[in-house]
């Protein structure tokens, strides 16, 4: 996911959100802990804190494209008006 947010790839982000849901339920489910003693706590919080960073990202871009497309819109209807007048 982190990757694919770099990339501003979201295609990639929602895949890899997609598979990462079980993962995490299975990881919970058996007490997850890694080899250097991270616990499962530590992890999620990890986890929670990337996926709020990658929710904001996507939040901004969606905001940006929304505003562009209602610039383009009033554009387009500048357009139609200039012609009607022209007309």
């Amino acid at each position: 996911m982190i990757a694919g947010k770099e990339a501003d790839d979201w295609g990639r982000v929602t895949n890899a959100e997609t598979e990462r849901r079980p993962l995490v339920r299975e990881l919970i489910e058996a007490g997850f802990q890694q080899e250097g003693g991270e616990t499962a706590d530590e992890w999620l919080r990890w986890l929670l804190a990337t996926e709020n960073e990658i929710i904001e990202r996507g939040r901004s871009i969606r905001s940006e494209l929304l505003q562009e497309a209602q610039t383009a819109s009033e554009g387009q209807k500048a357009a139609r008006a200039y012609e009607r007048h022209r007309e």
